[in-house]
């Protein structure tokens, strides 16, 4: 970039990601880093990680004590955040709904109980 000036499209830098590719296909042979850069681009700029997080919270603020909410990822990146959230948010909140359950059904609902 230096030496050719900015980017004028997203050609001119996909064809600089490609000329990189080389030295990462021995490791990764089925990474396509310009596929990977503009995913990341489009992410960030979409917000598209907050907006995941923000509709997680909403979900799990509504959901009845013992419900269920399937959430459905198409990438890595989803599926990560999603289990980020689901260990940030794994123990009960509200300890006196808990009450009637032995401990044994209270580590299945929530592993991190169990674990010392």
């Amino acid at each position: 970039q230096a030496q050719h000036g900015t980017y004028t499209s997203t050609k001119q830098l996909a064809d600089v990601l490609r000329a990189l590719a080389p030295q990462y296909q021995d490791e990764h042979p089925s990474l396509s880093l310009p596929v990977v850069v503009f995913t990341a681009i489009r992410v960030f700029l979409n917000r598209e990680m907050d907006q995941l997080d923000e509709a997680l919270r909403g979900a799990f603020e509504v959901l009845e004590p013992f419900g269920r909410c399937v959430v459905i990822t198409f990438s890595k990146w989803e599926l990560a955040a999603v289990r980020r959230f689901l260990r940030e948010h794994e123990e009960p909140s509200m300890p006196q709904t808990f009450e009637g359950l032995d401990q044994q059904r209270l580590a299945e609902l929530f592993p991190l109980l169990a674990s010392d």
